[in-house]
């Protein structure tokens, strides 16, 4: 995320724009694929995302930002909506609902004192952080080649053409790097509760 942070900086000073406003864009874009959402654009109060239940777009930049960046996250969630929800997506509750479930195993793993329980554990929900973080991907660079594809059509300089491969290929490092360093801190709250049942049950720190 620093990275996206030093590229917007450095766009805005350079002072590659598009001829259209992120807002214009992304409800060019919408019109384009016949899609009813609502554009929102919040400014840094917001975090860019695409909200399918609500049909609606947000945006972290100010309406008027003809900006790189705003133009890219832009078409980046306008992208996500053309797409749809992957899979996993579309099971969020119930994989958090499991990943519940699986904290409360882990406390009753220390309980047991049973390393291979807990090794048992974090084996299975390993396994299904790992399909989310593969769902994740595909969702995201999707939606980020979606927003590259968008963009070539609106640059016309050698020095655009650059600025706009670099952003997208920091975006995809981005949304390659995200998901697994949440999923790692995530399974991490396992070895916690993990812990807490063994202090619970007599036998010590871990």
């Amino acid at each position: 995320m620093k990275v996206l942070d030093v590229l917007k900086d450095a766009w805005e000073k350079r002072r590659i724009v598009f001829p259209v406003t992120c807002r214009e864009l992304a409800e060019a874009l919408l019109r384009e694929n016949s899609l009813n959402y609502e554009v929102v654009c919040g400014g840094s109060r917001v975090p860019g995302r695409c909200d399918w239940k609500r049909r609606a777009i947000y945006l972290s930049y100010e309406s008027e930002n003809r900006c790189l960046a705003a133009v890219f996250q832009a078409a980046h969630e306008v992208g996500h909506a053309f797409h749809g929800p992957m899979p996993v997506v579309r099971a969020l509750s119930l994989f958090w609902g499991a990943y519940l479930v699986w904290l409360l195993l882990c406390l009753w793993g220390g309980l047991a004192w049973s390393e291979g329980t807990w090794r048992l554990l974090l084996a299975v929900m390993a396994c299904l952080f790992g399909v989310r973080i593969v769902d994740s991907w595909f969702d995201e660079l999707r939606a980020t080649r979606y927003a590259r594809n968008q963009l070539k059509k609106l640059v016309v300089g050698d020095t655009e053409k650059r600025a706009l491969q670099l952003h997208f290929a920091a975006y995809c490092l981005t949304h390659i790097v995200l998901p697994v360093s949440f999923s790692a801190a995530f399974l991490s709250g396992g070895r916690v509760f993990w812990c807490f049942g063994k202090l619970l049950g007599g036998s010590g720190i871990c």
